[in-house]
C-alpha cells in the first residue's frame, strides 16, 4: 500500500506540474506575443523614421535649391535695377541738354545756354537771368543745388568782370 500512496503523491505531484508548466506556457506565450506585437511596432516606427528622415533630406534638398535660385535672382535683379538707373541717368542727362528745345520749355530757347552741372541751363533774358534745372521722374535736386537756388531767393548773386 505505500508504493500505491508513493504512486498517487506522485501522480497528484505530476498533475500539479503539468499544470504549473501549462500555466507557464500560457504566460510565456503571452509575453512572446506581446514581445512580438512590440517588435512588430518597432519595426514599423523604424520604418516611419527612415521615411521622415528621407523626406527630410528631400525637403533639405529643395530649400537648398530654391535658396540657390533666389541668390541667382536676387543678383539678376541687381543688375537690371543697376541698368535702369543707369538708363534713366543718361536719360536724364539727355533730356537736360535738349529741354531748352522741347515744346513746353516756358522760356525762349534762342536765350538759353546749357552748363550742365551744378545747374543744366542759365537763360539770359531781355530782362532777366534765370537759372534753370531739369529734373524728371522723381529725382530731386542735390544738396548743392539747393544751396545754389537759396542764394538765388537770397539775392546772394554778383557779376564782376575779369
Amino acid at each position: 500500500m505505500a508504493a500505491w500512496i508513493c504512486v498517487a503523491v506522485l501522480f497528484v505531484a505530476c498533475v500539479m506540474l503539468y499544470r504549473e508548466i501549462t500555466k507557464a506556457r500560457k504566460v510565456s506565450g503571452a509575453l512572446y506575443q506581446e514581445v512580438n506585437g512590440k517588435n512588430i511596432a518597432m519595426e514599423r516606427a523604424a520604418q516611419a523614421i527612415e521615411i521622415s528622415r528621407t523626406h527630410i533630406t528631400d525637403l533639405t534638398d529643395l530649400a537648398d535649391t530654391l535658396q540657390t535660385t533666389l541668390d541667382f535672382q536676387r543678383v539678376q535683379y541687381d543688375k537690371l535695377a543697376n541698368q535702369k538707373k543707369s538708363s534713366e541717368v543718361r536719360v536724364g542727362m539727355i533730356t537736360e541738354q535738349i529741354a531748352a528745345f522741347l515744346s513746353d520749355y516756358p522760356l525762349n530757347p534762342a536765350d538759353a545756354r546749357f552748363i550742365g552741372s551744378p545747374i543744366d541751363i542759365v537763360s539770359f533774358g531781355a530782362d532777366k537771368i534765370t537759372f534753370v534745372e531739369v529734373k524728371s521722374g522723381k529725382s530731386q535736386l542735390s544738396k548743392r543745388q539747393r544751396e545754389i537756388r537759396d542764394m538765388i531767393k537770397a539775392g546772394k548773386v554778383d557779376f564782376i568782370v575779369y
